[in-house]
């Protein structure tokens, strides 16, 4: 505070105690930091150079939009690799939702995966959201996408093109947000020499494709694998040594 000749007549000062707000941003970026550690190495076990590398493909595909494919054998983790993408890319905060496409009849999986109108079948009592609405600004996982039948491999495409869905019985279109990730254990190359698998449809799933190798490529990743779950059943069931 200063006198018209400039003379200082006095300072004010506004001091805030930002502790509780630092406290809180540092509990914060720690809870994101162990949710990353959950999806990309608790969860993922392994430092054997395929791993690494597969470990550099998540991140990368972390980082886009574009759709994943992910290939393995039956067995190798594909849905935890899937969710490790999702947790670590910008879409984290919504939901990732998972259909398996081997575990349903065609038509049940139709109607799963797109949603449908009262009265559009039999048993259709009431209106049903499917999973590419349910996973709406978050991340639709397709497992065993090799099961799909060539019906809703055309009805995919359409969907994947245009950005939305027609639920069964409706003639509505509906737009869908979504980051769209598949598995399949099967060669869909080889399905489409054999009319099996749309060429097309491929195109428009694998932008990006991450290979998942099978444990027997991986080296010493087998005693890393051992030693987790024998610190985590000991652990659980209190058993810390063998008699």
């Amino acid at each position: 505070v200063k006198e018209k000749d400039g003379f200082v007549r006095g300072i004010v000062e506004t001091v805030t105690d930002l502790t509780e707000l630092n406290l809180a941003r540092k509990k914060m970026e720690e809870l994101r930091r162990r949710l990353g550690e959950v999806y990309r190495l608790d969860n993922i076990i392994g430092k054997s150079r395929p791993m690494q590398q597969v470990f550099a493909s998540i991140k990368a595909a972390a980082n886009s939009e574009a759709t994943i494919l992910i290939q393995g054998e039956s067995g190798t983790g594909k849905e935890l690799v899937a969710s490790a993408i999702h947790f670590n890319s910008e879409r984290s905060n919504n939901t990732v939702v998972t259909v398996n496409c081997s575990a349903l009849s065609e038509s049940l999986l139709e109607s799963e995966l797109f949603g449908h109108t009262q009265g559009s079948f039999t048993d259709a009592k009431t209106n049903r959201v499917g999973k590419f609405e349910a996973a709406k600004n978050g991340t639709l996982f397709l497992d065993e996408i090799g099961n799909l039948s060539l019906t809703l491999q055309s009805k995919m495409l359409s969907c994947l093109q245009n950005r939305s869905i027609v639920p069964l019985g409706s003639n509505t279109q509906i737009p869908i947000n979504i980051r769209l990730i598949t598995a399949t254990n099967k060669d869909l190359s080889g399905m489409i020499s054999n009319d099996l698998f749309r060429e097309d449809l491929l195109y428009r799933i694998n932008t990006i494709t991450i290979d998942i190798p099978p444990l027997r490529d991986r080296g010493n990743d087998i005693l890393l694998i051992a030693e987790f779950y024998l610190s985590k059943y000991s652990n659980k069931y209190e058993k810390y040594g063998l008699k």
